[in-house]
């Protein structure tokens, strides 16, 4: 009996030995892709932070151009047609 204990407690330590560097290298793993969703999110932000501030400014100066009163000859071209 005490033998066969021996032998899985045997068994028991050949394993974790052979876990433990499969789970630095999982953790290692798990941080680099962290670190890289960390990235893409950062920059998914800022590319739409980027389109808004575009779409936005767009907007404003058709705004102001639309808004701008006729001069004079396109005015009457408008008149005429």
């Amino acid at each position: 009996m005490k033998k066969e204990v021996s032998i899985v407690r045997k068994k028991i330590d050949y394993v974790n030995k052979e876990l433990k560097p499969l789970g630095r290298i999982r953790q290692k793993k798990e941080r680099e892709y962290k670190e890289a969703l960390d990235t893409f999110n950062e920059k998914e932000q800022r590319k739409s932070t980027t389109h808004y501030k575009i779409d936005g400014g767009l907007a404003y100066e058709l705004q102001k151009y639309y808004s701008r009163p006729l001069d004079c000859e396109a005015a009457q071209m408008v008149i005429e047609n």
